[in-house]
């Protein structure tokens, strides 16, 4: 019938409800101060009409109101063991800290996302098993494959990682717990013949300890590196002299001509 039976301070005070409206036992009272206090008066109103006409159902929702503040809103039915309904009980628990907790986390999750995805360097995450977690695009570009190849892939199971060193840093990583670095020829499972630059950074995850790839794609340098001790050699091997100053006249270089 809408009669309140029983009602703690608390609730009062997590709704801010007046004195006057507080000790006065008609629930309507109660319900339409409560409504002005939510930012979505007319949801809160129809939330409470369903379950007085559902007498047996039970519920959990969040209610935000206009201040901020978000409450944790439980109701269930009143029943004995033989299953007669004798009304209905509500609670109200304010969980504003903990929501906003999960939206920061949510954030920094979002953009923790962002910086990897948009990060030039390959970056894959791997389990205790060795199977892949996570991977961001330019892994799949360094690599010649796709982010959905690459989380199918296990480690310990890639032919190409034993030929070329990079199970054998791997493990070392994870057995001694601390980051490897490795430079590698190889080509990849999808075919592709990269140089690369490559960081096995190990990390624990509950009681397992996990592994973070960096791959960074070194094969313009290694190009330009082979490119300059060429013509290195051609200038050292000219008959005729050659002599590199710089703007004021000094010798900067000189073959042995």
């Amino acid at each position: 019938q809408g009669r309140q039976l029983l009602k703690n301070a608390q609730f009062n005070q997590v709704w801010k409800i007046p004195r006057a409206i507080a000790e006065d036992m008609d629930d309507r009272k109660s319900l339409e101060f409560a409504m002005s206090q939510t930012r979505n008066p007319t949801q809160f109103a129809e939330k409470v009409a369903h379950l007085y006409a559902h007498p047996a159902e039970t519920s959990r929702d969040e209610v935000e109101l206009v201040d901020g503040t978000v409450l944790d809103r439980y109701s269930a039915p009143v029943q004995d063991g033989h299953g007669k309904l004798y009304g209905r009980i509500w609670t109200f628990r304010e969980i504003t800290a903990q929501k906003q907790a999960g939206n920061q986390v949510r954030d920094a999750l979002a953009y923790l996302g962002t910086v990897i995805e948009a990060s030039p360097a390959g970056i894959i995450s791997y389990d205790e098993t060795g199977q892949a977690r996570t991977a961001n695009a330019a892994a799949a570009r360094i690599t010649g494959g796709t982010v959905e190849q690459l989380l199918s892939l296990n480690f310990r199971r890639i032919e190409s990682w034993k030929a070329a060193g990079l199970l054998e840093t791997a493990e070392r990583a994870l057995e001694r717990r601390q980051p490897e670095q490795l430079e590698a020829h190889f080509t990849t499972t999808f075919g592709k013949e990269i140089w690369v630059a490559l960081q096995f950074v190990p990390f624990q995850r509950g009681e397992g300890w996990h592994l973070l790839l960096l791959i960074s794609d070194i094969a313009e340098q290694i190009r330009t590196t082979a490119q300059l001790r060429l013509q290195s050699a051609a200038l050292d091997a000219a008959a005729n002299a050659i002599v590199i100053t710089d703007a004021q006249g000094i010798i900067l270089w000189a073959n042995p001509a």
